[in-house]
């Protein structure tokens, strides 16, 4: 048998119910919503009742596309509870008081899979876990802009001696194409960032898996990021060393 409950709103449009449920079970609740000239609107909802369950409110749910860089998860709960929340492994902890609130800022800057844990815990009560996965995708414009904004631009006798900071890091460089050939499918530029008379110096090698499609002797500005040094002979056959870079942009300085 249905337990029904009517209530009218005040001249706020707020109403309130008190609803009591005879034991530990899971209800079916139907809220209908009528008003003289509309037509009605009711809403469904399930309601798994236990004694020892946490009641857990959340705000919202994370969205399976991110398209921000920042992730609000907030919710609410009884006070004393041990709200604790993962994301790729990163951990983060908070213990509610008598607001009965919580709230965590994710940054969701960077491309890729966002795997959410969200775990509350009181003693007495049923440990809650919610798990979600989420998707942060740029399109290309933004993907090239980001790696611009995170480019630095080192000088290239720092770059040298400190190439085991700069390892893994994009950097931007602004110099002339020597040279350029395919070698087992990867493409190799080299470049040279300073003239000095007739000799071009302080060379960068580039690696990438397909052409960049300018010519010899076109002066050009990279950002790739940094993978150690690579060993070359010259024109004496003495062995020579530059530092390298995966390509991600290479474009006109002309």
């Amino acid at each position: 048998k249905a337990d029904i409950y009517e209530v009218f709103a005040d001249k706020k449009g707020n109403y309130k119910f008190t609803v009591t449920l005879p034991r530990e079970d899971l209800y079916l609740m139907t809220l209908t919503v009528t008003h003289e000239g509309s037509l009605p609107l009711e809403l469904h909802r399930s309601i798994n009742y236990q004694i020892d369950m946490l009641p857990v409110t959340l705000d919202s749910i994370p969205p399976e596309e991110l398209t921000a860089d920042t992730l609000i998860i907030s919710g609410a709960t009884d006070p004393g509870v041990t709200v604790q929340l993962n994301v790729n492994d990163v951990n983060s902890s908070k213990r509610t008081n008598n607001n009965r609130t919580f709230s965590f800022k994710v940054d969701t800057s960077k491309e890729g899979d966002y795997q959410i844990r969200l775990v509350l815990s009181k003693k007495g009560f049923e440990t809650r876990t919610y798990t979600y996965t989420a998707k942060r995708v740029f399109d290309d414009a933004t993907r090239e802009a980001r790696l611009k904004e995170s480019a630095v631009r080192p000088k290239y006798d720092a770059l040298v001696k400190g190439i085991d900071k700069y390892d893994g890091r994009v950097v931007e460089f602004t110099g002339t194409i020597l040279s350029k050939e395919e070698k087992a499918g990867e493409w190799i530029t080299v470049i040279s960032t300073r003239q000095r008379a007739d000799q071009m110096e302080d060379r960068i090698v580039l690696s990438s898996f397909t052409d960049n499609a300018f010519p010899i002797n076109t002066k050009v500005r990279v950002y790739g990021t940094v993978v150690g040094m690579s060993s070359f002979l010259n024109d004496q056959q003495t062995e020579v060393t530059y530092p390298k870079l995966q390509l991600s942009i290479m474009e006109s300085a002309e």
